[in-house]
């Protein structure tokens, strides 16, 4: 299977890398272009972005977008408009309150655990946490931000992130329509 994803940054391509590797292992990912770089429109995107996916052999689709202070719920409800028909059954779409350390750091536990702190309740200073913490500043450590989602407590994650349980929840669904049979729910683990 090949996964075409669109997202906004490192951080997030990392993010995907790394629920690929867990969920889905044997697939392939294919990173389309960042949404708005067309500077025409942001609804105009999403078509394009798929049918470029699409035109490069992928089968399944990831859109992570962020919310900044709207309810993730609305926020996909009106995204998931501008998705054409023929693709609807075929995209996982994931709305990140802020950015996507918010979820990254959505366990404090584990980030305890990992980095030796817990990150702040503040959600306004995570992505600095995050950034503190994995010691990327300007070089991404893709790999490392990969490995940290790849073994992750993703019941944890679903049980405090109501958001990230909902895009837990899609993956899960897509992987059934495809017959995904590697994909366990860890949900209730």
């Amino acid at each position: 299977m090949k996964i075409g994803f669109t997202c906004q940054g490192s951080s997030d391509e990392a993010f995907v890398n790394g629920l690929k590797e867990r969920l889905c292992p044997g697939s392939k990912l294919e990173r389309g272009p960042a949404r708005g770089v067309s500077k025409i429109s942001f609804r105009r995107d999403i078509p394009n972005i798929l049918l470029g996916l699409k035109s490069n052999g992928c089968d399944v689709f990831i859109i992570l977008h962020v919310s900044v202070n709207q309810d993730f719920r609305k926020v996909k409800r009106e995204e998931t408009k501008h998705v054409p028909g023929e693709y609807k059954d075929d995209v996982v779409y994931g709305v990140v309150n802020r950015n996507i350390e918010c979820w990254l750091t959505i366990d404090p536990n584990y980030c305890l655990e990992r980095f030796g702190t817990s990150p702040p309740k503040d959600i306004k200073k995570r992505n600095s946490y995050f950034i503190n913490s994995t010691g990327r500043a300007r070089d991404h450590k893709k790999e490392e931000i990969a490995a940290f989602v790849s073994e992750a407590p993703i019941k944890s994650w679903c049980d405090n992130d109501k958001s990230f349980e909902q895009f837990y929840v899609d993956l899960k669904g897509m992987a059934k329509r495809k017959n995904c049979k590697k994909f366990r729910d860890e949900r209730h683990a």
